[in-house]
């Protein structure tokens, strides 16, 4: 279970290997409980609507579970939402591809800086 787990979460050998001697380090019991908790923690609230904008950040490689289809979903619905897929990443998408990501976030919080200064100068 350590080794899928590891497998859906990284493009890379060395992202793998990260996730694996993470979950390698916890107790049996505890990985399993972790693993149920994140099948269940996500689900699709129609009605829900993030009250202030939210960047969510997807690896285009992203096999773990059903986040993709979630995090498209949420987009798609709420206005406060802008989801950005990162090329070459998998759920890691930080690990995979820092560069990416990392300019996804500047984007998101100079354009989200600008439209506050706008909205202040009314």
């Amino acid at each position: 279970m350590i080794r899928q787990s590891a497998d859906a979460c990284g493009n890379t050998e060395a992202v793998k290997e990260y996730v694996r001697g993470f979950f390698s380090q916890m107790k049996k019991t505890d990985f399993i409980a972790v693993m149920m908790s994140l099948m269940t923690c996500l689900r699709e609230d129609e009605a829900y609507r993030f009250p202030k904008p939210v960047l969510l950040l997807c690896g285009a490689d992203d096999r773990s579970g059903n986040i993709r289809r979630i995090a498209a979903s949420w987009a798609e619905s709420d206005p406060n939402c802008t989801l950005r897929m990162i090329e070459n990443a998998g759920h890691n998408a930080n690990q995979n591809n820092p560069g990416a990501v990392n300019q996804e976030i500047y984007e998101f919080l100079s354009n989200s800086r600008e439209a506050l200064s706008s909205s202040e100068n009314r």
